[in-house]
Parts: C-alpha cells; sequence; structure tokens
C-alpha cells in the first residue's frame, strides 16, 4: 500500500475535484496564482499559517475576499484546510497538486543551469530535444549560476544530468589521482 503525505493527499483530492467537475485548468491557474501570492507577501504566509489566528477569521476572510471571484471548489478547499487545521502546510499542498497536475497533463518541467542565461532560440531548441526524448510536453526554466565556470546541469523529475565543466574536472581529477596512486603502485612491486 502507498503512503502519501498529508499535502499530496489534499493536492490529490483538489486535483480529482476540480477534474469530476470539470474546472480543472481553472483551479490550476488559481492554485498557480495563490501560490505566488504566498511566495511574494510574508504577511499572507503569517495570516494563512499562524495558529494565534483563530480559524474563524481566517475563514472568514477567505470566504470575503475569495468567494464569487474564483471556483467554488478553490474557495470550499481552502476552507476546508482551515476547518482540518492545515492551513500551516497550504504552500506543500498547492505544490503537491501543482506537480500533480503536470503529471495529469504529461508536462514535464525542467530545470537547466547555466553560468550564462539562455537565449530563447536555446531553450527552445533544448526543450523540443528533451521533450522528444521523453514524449512529453517540456517547459525548461533556465537558472543563472554565475558560479559555474560553464555547461549545463540538467534537472527533470527527480534526475540530474550534470554536464558541468567544474564536475568534468573533478572526474578529471579524480581519474588523473587513481592513476597516479596505480602507477605507485606498480613502481613498488
Amino acid at each position: 500500500m502507498l503512503i502519501e503525505k498529508i499535502p499530496a493527499l489534499y493536492g490529490r483530492a483538489l486535483l480529482e475535484a476540480a477534474d469530476d467537475a470539470g474546472v480543472l485548468d481553472e483551479v490550476a491557474e488559481e492554485v498557480a496564482f495563490f501560490g505566488d501570492l504566498l511566495a511574494e507577501d510574508a504577511d499572507l504566509v503569517l495570516f494563512v499559517e499562524s495558529p494565534r489566528i483563530e480559524s474563524s477569521r481566517k475563514s472568514d476572510v477567505f470566504e470575503r475576499t475569495l468567494r464569487g471571484k474564483g471556483t467554488d471548489i478553490f474557495v470550499n478547499f481552502l476552507l476546508l484546510l482551515v476547518d482540518k487545521g492545515r492551513e500551516g502546510e497550504l504552500r506543500a499542498v498547492l505544490e503537491a497538486f501543482g506537480t500533480l497536475h503536470d503529471e495529469h497533463i504529461g508536462l514535464v518541467r525542467v530545470e537547466v543551469v547555466s553560468s550564462r542565461s539562455f537565449k530563447a532560440e536555446n531553450v527552445e531548441n533544448l526543450s523540443a530535444a528533451i521533450s522528444a526524448s521523453l514524449g512529453k510536453e517540456v517547459v525548461v526554466n533556465n537558472k543563472v549560476d554565475p558560479e559555474m565556470l560553464g555547461g549545463i546541469i540538467v534537472r527533470y523529475e527527480g534526475m540530474v544530468a550534470d554536464g558541468s565543466l567544474k564536475t568534468a574536472l573533478k572526474e578529471l581529477r579524480s581519474e588523473m589521482l587513481s592513476l597516479k596512486f596505480e602507477s605507485e603502485l606498480v613502481h613498488e612491486n
């Protein structure tokens, strides 16, 4: 039996409810928007996650500010989280929903780390190549790490392909040291 963590359980429940109601795309947009709000607004996070703020107050604020402006599924879901005392896990639940939604629609999010920003054309070419390899739609996020010497690191679905110059140099150093060690063993005998 597969045991899911609480955020994944709630994320899956929201995904299935939205899909059954035929509003999955709308709920996915609301989840992304609300997740972005939480990422940008520390006061909102404090309000949502604080155990000092009564659940009834949180529910009232969600009801007054969101009802009629979003889907009932999403608003009711937020109210359910508050009612169950799970609002402290809201960000993790929204993230779990996003991951499950991506899987549901066959989308793979790929992070490409490089020393410089890729040109749009290069991102499109890389996206097309990875998409052809995986047989899924791919969205590439190019993250710039000025500390990198060169090359790229590609991450997706828990996989890492490290083609960075730094890693190549480490591997070369390791190989040279092992050859030196083997050479010393041969000369000792």
